[in-house]
């Protein structure tokens, strides 16, 4: 008991003080605008408070900040037109939801409407008069400004270490690898460690980062530990010991990958080049796989080091694809997909929701749409989740600030113990029972300065719970989207995929293909693949089992054409071996049907020995389909037809 209590405090010791730059912007901020603007603007502070949490982290252009600035100041007229009169409620809180969720958020970035949303809606729970709206966006312009130069702050303050974050967190995981294998250790779940390496810059700041004429930077870094993780991979299943020579490089290239890890620049990284060209004179007496894969692995990764040193780099104007942004946007809108359908449920609910409290119109009843925004949840989980939270993190926030405040008077009590609860409140995981035990403190705290603290409490009471039951019945009955439901979506898409990449392969048997479709194709195999794994590693069963066997496979087989597709489009294949390519493209795509008559006919001998093997091991992955399909044939629902 006394550990568990230990380890807990520790534990909340750490939370406590990384989320100590949030405190500190929250309650700066909270006590300028008590003192220079006063109460009414306080939600303000709380929206303020929630992009610097959800951006302080990243790293920032002036372009970005300014984009943040203007996209709230556009949430704040339209909040207002909101809150003019009920037909202007009801439509634009029915549309600005589903446009925000439709254009900012994915399956992969569940969250990427809900800064604006945020908004939106808190904008609206104290409606101002045409000349109090004056006011109030010039008082949200000072906080933005003031949120801007907070950014900006963090960002010179920290960018530095922040430079290729994603990409040196993969080398440290490939060192430790190759650091086991030179102590001939055992190495799981590195495909992966190595997806979620992928995931972060793919998802993140660093895929904002546009391919140049020399090729994509994330990309290279992509197929970098994409290569790594399936040679270690495929190495493990070799039934020969390693050579002396194979472990004394494994050593080496652990120690360079440290190396990479700790120097890696966008000034210069002359160094590491000249390492990797070391390196590469040290393979001669190693296996020809390892020959093979360190081959390929300096040769992508001088040409990452050189990209990405600033002198190296190219200044290219880019302009928008709006043909391809309207098409994915397109896409989204197909009543099947999880944009759509958490789209059309967040409006209803908000809609409903702000109709309502404007009916009602009795003290505090924009707690009702506050507290059903904050319920309502992409995922059905999620959701469920935080209506349970809710209702018990509510009653015994409420039963602590109810006898505490019995015993506090003044107003510069109510605003200390305030600024306690929230230093607390964004200590805790958003939506968990001790952040909204904190929450609840915190409003109930200032709301009882202006209203009897039994009352305050029982309206909180009726309002969250009112809440709790809107929600829950939307969740059940409109459009309900689950993390099951996602994970099957996100398998079909994987299977999908592989026919794409087969189609890559045999576009590249015949003229070159671009960087970009690549990059993109990588990525979203490595977002979806990742978030599969994810649901399957907090979900383990017996049942789940097969699909893990599926996505480990197919994870095989899309770096195995990968790495073909990259072959044929680098190399100098002849006539024979490209038509050869295209043969296998062929009987694959048909191999992967469920019960395809196809049998392992095709000749690969004749190719280059690396493309030769690579066929091989991938008709082996598609009878190990073809396997799965008898043995699992509730697998077949996942298969094109």
């Amino acid at each position: 008991m006394f550990v568990k209590s230990k380890k807990y405090l520790k534990r909340f010791g750490s939370d406590l003080w990384n989320a100590l730059p949030v405190i500190l912007f929250f309650l700066v901020l909270f006590y300028c605008v008590i003192f220079l603007f006063g109460t009414s603007y306080l939600l303000l502070v709380s929206v303020c408070t929630t992009i610097f949490k959800v951006n302080y982290q990243k790293r920032f252009t002036l372009k970005g900040i300014l984009i943040i600035i203007a996209e709230q100041l556009l949430m704040c007229v339209l909040a207002f037109l909101a809150t003019r009169n009920l037909p202007l409620c009801i439509i634009l809180n029915a549309m600005v939801p589903f446009i925000l969720v439709v254009l900012r958020t994915t399956r992969f970035n569940q969250k990427g409407y809900f800064v604006n949303a945020m908004g939106f809606v808190f904008l609206q729970l104290r409606p101002v008069s045409f000349a109090g709206f004056g006011k109030q966006i010039l008082v949200y312009a000072i906080l933005l400004i003031f949120l801007a130069a907070a950014l900006g702050i963090v960002t010179v303050l920290k960018g530095k270490h922040r430079e290729y974050l994603a990409v040196r967190e993969g080398f440290g995981i490939a060192a430790k690898r190759f650091r086991s294998l030179a102590s001939g250790e055992r190495i799981k779940d590195i495909s992966l460690q190595m997806a979620s390496v992928q995931n972060s810059f793919h998802a993140g700041a660093a895929a904002s980062q546009h391919p140049d004429t020399n090729g994509s930077i994330p990309y290279i870094f992509a197929l970098l530990f994409q290569r790594t993780a399936y040679f270690i991979l495929d190495y493990l299943q070799l039934e020969e010991k390693f050579s002396n020579a194979d472990v004394r490089l494994f050593g080496k290239m652990a120690d360079y990958m440290e190396e990479i890890k700790i120097s890696l620049n966008s000034k210069d990284n002359e160094a590491l080049i000249q390492r990797a060209g070391e390196l590469s004179n040290e393979t001669d007496d190693v296996s020809e796989r390892l020959q093979t894969y360190m081959g390929n692995f300096l040769h992508l990764l001088v040409m990452a080091l050189t990209l990405i040193t600033s002198k190296e780099q190219k200044t290219v104007h880019y302009t928008a694809n709006w043909k391809r942004f309207w098409k994915e946007k397109k896409a989204r809108l197909r009543p099947e997909q999880f944009e759509m359908r958490f789209a059309l449920r967040l409006s209803l609910v908000l809609s409903l929701s702000f109709l309502i409290c404007r009916l009602l119109d009795i003290s505090h009843s924009y707690w009702l749409p506050l507290n059903a925004f904050l319920l309502v949840q992409p995922m059905y989980e999620e959701s469920t989740r935080r209506l349970k939270n809710r209702v018990i993190g509510t009653f015994l926030g409420s039963t602590f600030v109810f006898f505490v405040l019995m015993n506090l008077n003044g107003m510069t009590a109510h605003f200390i113990l305030a600024a306690v609860m929230v230093s607390f409140m964004y200590s805790f995981v958003p939506g968990s029972i001790l952040q909204v035990f904190f929450s609840t403190g915190f409003a109930l705290t200032l709301t009882t300065l202006s209203l009897n603290s039994t009352t305050a409490v029982e309206l909180r009471l009726i309002y969250v719970i009112t809440a709790v039951v809107f929600v829950l019945l939307a969740n059940r009955f409109c459009f309900p989207t689950s993390l099951y439901g996602q994970f099957r979506f996100n398998l079909r898409e994987v299977i999908h995929m592989e026919y794409s990449y087969l189609d890559f392969l045999n576009i590249g048997s015949l003229r070159p293909i671009d960087y970009e479709i690549m990059s993109d194709a990588l990525a979203q195999f490595n977002l979806t693949y990742g978030q599969a794994m994810e649901y399957l590693t907090k979900n383990p069963s017996a049942e789940m089992e097969c699909y893990r066997s599926l996505l480990n496979t197919l994870w095989r087989m899309v770096s195995e054409i990968e790495q073909m597709v990259f072959y044929v489009t680098t190399e100098n294949t002849g006539p024979k071996e490209r038509e050869m390519v295209q043969k296998f493209v062929r009987q694959m795509k048909d191999a992967l049907k469920p019960h395809s008559t196809w049998k392992t006919e095709i000749e690969v001998k004749g190719c280059n020995p690396y493309l030769e093997r690579l066929m091989t091991k991938y008709i082996v992955n598609v009878e190990k389909m073809q396997e799965m399909y008898n043995r699992f044939p509730d697998l077949e629902g996942l298969f094109a037809k």
